[in-house]
């Protein structure tokens, strides 16, 4: 039997008129004796039954029975809590079906932690976060597919055999999606005439859910101790992948570029040789032969002159000074400085467009920096760079793209850390997605998605148990080579720098 608080009764009366919902008060949070309920959270509040709520700011509706007490969302706001209150759950089915569970705003949730997908045998037990379901709750059944609560786990019974977990916001929901794959393996369908691309190197095509629907994903796993990676890249006008890739087995497109220029943006180093610098605090993915480093990379550039320290910045911010050493590319703009150096002496000091000098580099920096304006023809000009984390200077191949993915096995995808604006097509577009990553057992993935949003990429590489994994450039320049073929479409477009796989014929003839 029910019994409301009778402080309350009349606000419990209008709020109820209005739709309120009520919601379980778990039982770690109160204490009960013959006469009062003691409830803790930010503040400690106590009703004592026949009298009310001894805190006089208190008018709040409880509804208790024997073995409950139901208090509506305001309570809970009121106690502290940050536990996420359900609002309602939503179901629709076809060839597929999608179940939403859609929470009251502002429920204190980082829904956009929550992102994983999987396959199905016999029932589907998801460890949601937490959240408590309303008094009157309607889980719809189907034919095809029921839901129930148990514990703080909610079971779906369905005769799909895949699902994917994400969320969406505005309003906040937790959506599942379930897949009745068609294919006899679920997720997968490798192409056995591709299966084996030569020692080492093993391909796969598999079907995997995104937020749209599905996708097609090339995968290529390059086994450890069979080759050595490079970064390779063109100085000039960029080139097609497949005239990159010369001379290897396998090659993934590889760093952003302007594609107005076909200048590299980011950190590109070649042959020992740093071609271009960290500016963004991105993703950066360096090889020490046949094995690959991923992190987020950053430096610091001092300038010197006549042995005194002229000027030093983070190149994190690359809108004030930027660092250019691709000879005979055009940098800068008629509204930025470009300062010339060869061999240690500056040779000019304009306004941009400005070409780097052979044997030398040249400085781009907003006309604010009086330091640098300053500066004339015949002064000697050095620079030193810092990057961090500082193996990225020991090692002789590296390329900067992202957002990075994973790290260390857990997701590390933050792309506003790395400069990447939130909502804009770079992230929010279902496009061809490019991806390196890594594998505990010292395996490297080359990764190309056909159609995903770069959101999608995390469940992906989940599923894919990975230890790193990082975004390559994507979009139109995703392309994945191998058979001397391009595996995921029919047509390239110009890049300038890309990731090859090259076999060591010693290490495959050993084993």
């Amino acid at each position: 039997m029910y019994r409301f608080a009778l402080s309350t009764f009349l606000t419990s009366l209008v709020c109820i008129s209005f739709g309120q919902a009520y919601y379980p008060v778990p039982d770690w949070l109160y204490t009960r004796d013959a006469s009062s309920i003691r409830f803790q959270g930010s503040d400690d509040l106590t009703y004592v039954e026949g009298i009310g709520w001894l805190n006089p700011t208190m008018n709040l509706p409880l509804i208790e029975t024997d073995a409950q007490i139901f208090a509506q969302a305001d309570f809970f706001s009121r106690l502290g809590l940050e536990t996420p209150l359900l609002k309602e759950v939503r179901v629709s089915t076809g060839q597929d079906d999608r179940v939403v569970f859609e929470l009251v705003p502002d429920s204190n949730i980082e829904l956009g932690s929550l992102s994983y997908a999987g396959e199905i045998t016999g029932s589907l037990s998801l460890e949601l976060p937490y959240f408590l379901p309303p008094q009157n709750l309607h889980l719809p059944n189907f034919l095809d597919l029921s839901i129930r609560p148990s514990g703080n786990k909610i079971i779906i019974e369905s005769d799909a055999n895949q699902y994917k977990v994400f969320t969406l916001t505005n309003p906040d929901r937790i959506v599942i999606d379930l897949f009745r794959s068609t294919e006899s393996t679920p997720f997968s369908y490798p192409l056995p005439e591709l299966s084996s691309l030569g020692p080492g190197l093993t391909y796969q095509r598999i079907v995997f859910p995104t937020a749209e629907k599905t996708s097609v994903v090339h995968i290529v796993e390059i086994l450890p101790g069979y080759g050595q990676f490079k970064v390779v890249g063109r100085v000039q006008g960029g080139a097609k992948l497949s005239q990159l890739a010369s001379g290897s087995q396998l090659a993934i497109n590889a760093g952003y570029f302007d594609p107005s220029t076909f200048n590299s943006i980011g950190f590109l180093k070649i042959d020992y040789g740093t071609l271009s610098l960290p500016s963004r605090n991105r993703a950066v993915v360096a090889f020490n032969q046949g094995s690959a480093s991923m992190d987020r990379a950053n430096s610091l550039l001092e300038l010197f002159s006549r042995g005194q320290l002229v000027y030093s910045q983070d190149l994190e911010d690359s809108s004030r000074l930027s660092l250019h050493k691709l000879a005979n590319t055009w940098v800068g703009q008629p509204d930025t400085g470009v300062i010339c150096v060869q061999n240690g002496i500056i040779i000019e000091n304009k306004i941009g467009p400005r070409q780097v000098p052979g044997d030398g580099f040249c400085l781009v920096y907003a006309p604010a920096l009086r330091e640098l304006a300053l500066l004339n023809p015949g002064d000697p000009l050095t620079f030193q760079v810092r990057i961090q984390p500082g193996y990225f200077e020991t090692l002789p191949y590296a390329v900067e793209a992202g957002p990075l993915l994973f790290k260390n096995g857990a997701q590390l995808y933050q792309p506003e850390l790395e400069h990447f604006s939130l909502g804009t097509r770079i992230l929010e577009a279902v496009t061809q997605q490019s991806v390196i990553a890594t594998r505990a057992s010292g395996s490297t993935l080359f990764i190309v998605a056909e159609t995903m949003t770069a959101q999608d990429l995390l469940p992906l590489m989940h599923y894919l148990q990975v230890k790193d994994a990082m975004r390559l450039d994507s979009g139109s320049s995703s392309a994945l080579w191998a058979n001397q073929m391009i595996l995921n479409k029919t047509r390239e477009r110009t890049i300038t720098s890309a990731i090859v796989f090259i076999t060591s014929l010693e290490s495959s003839e050993q084993r």
